[in-house]
């Protein structure tokens, strides 16, 4: 099994975390063993990641498919998608953006091909009256 969650720049104890970005933390369960098998992290240095959604396909050994939003603060937020195991990202949207994502992120298996993944995501188009910073 594998759990995602959005995590900040700093610790519930307000000390700095070493990510300096907002970024996506992910763990990876032994379900029988009831154990931890790694952690990881999806981030950059220069720009946030957030609100992921996960799912599983089909497959005899399922691959992760991931749904997230990222962007700041020189980047305007953006929807992406992807596969955790082989680590790849697409991002689906792009240009001037007030937000992207949020509740509205979700990635699901497939059907009637269940060896692939439908994923949904948006973010709101910005006019041009107010600049990036």
């Amino acid at each position: 099994m594998v759990l995602a969650w959005s995590a900040g720049r700093k610790y519930a104890d307000d000390s700095p975390s070493v990510i300096t970005q907002p970024h996506i933390g992910l763990a990876y369960i032994d379900m029988f063993g009831k154990s931890l098998i790694r952690q990881g992290y999806i981030w950059n240095h220069a720009f946030a990641f957030a609100w992921p959604s996960l799912a599983a396909n089909g497959d005899d050994r399922p691959v992760i498919g991931i749904s997230l939003c990222w962007g700041g603060p020189d980047h305007y937020p953006q929807h992406a998608v992807g596969t955790l195991d082989p680590r790849h990202l697409i991002t689906t949207t792009s240009g001037k953006s007030a937000g992207a994502g949020g509740h509205y992120n979700d990635v699901r298996m497939g059907f009637p091909d269940y060896h692939s993944f439908v994923a949904a995501g948006f973010n709101a188009v910005k006019d041009n009256s107010t600049p990036l910073r």
